[in-house]
């Protein structure tokens, strides 16, 4: 089965993925200067009502009372769209995050520093960065 192929559409390139239900996708999240001894892994499994992310965390702090981290995903031309959010104040076991946009079209995948009450926009504040790389890239 061919994982991945672009096709020349009208002038534009396309491209296509090609995943099996339930098929696993490992992406490492780095570190940035704001959580530098943070690590994650993020497990995606695709289902049938979105994308499941997993994420595996080592060495990021508890969010400190009155904030929280929030995922999201993040496409070529910087669209955000959050898949959930954590705080880890009791341990950073099965922090489970959704997608409901494809991956394959929002590859970048980050975990940023919230205040609660500042809405819902972006921070700007991330922890953690990792980008989706398709099988057969």
């Amino acid at each position: 089965m061919l994982a991945a192929c672009c096709a020349l559409l009208g002038g534009a390139v396309v491209l296509l993925v090609d995943r099996e239900p339930g098929a696993d996708l490992e992406v490492a999240l780095e570190p940035t200067v704001l959580a530098p001894a943070a690590a994650a892994t993020a497990e995606l499994r695709e289902t049938p009502s979105g994308v499941s992310i997993e994420l595996q965390v080592e060495g990021l702090r508890p969010a400190p009372e009155g904030s929280y981290y929030q995922g999201w995903v993040k496409s070529a031309e910087g669209d955000l769209v959050t898949i959930g959010t954590f705080h880890a104040r009791e341990g950073g076991d099965d922090i489970v995050l959704w997608s409901g946009v494809d991956v394959a079209d929002y590859r970048t995948i980050t975990v940023t520093l919230q205040r609660e009450g500042e809405g819902p926009a972006s921070s700007g504040q991330v922890v953690l960065k990792g980008t989706v790389t398709p099988t057969g890239e």
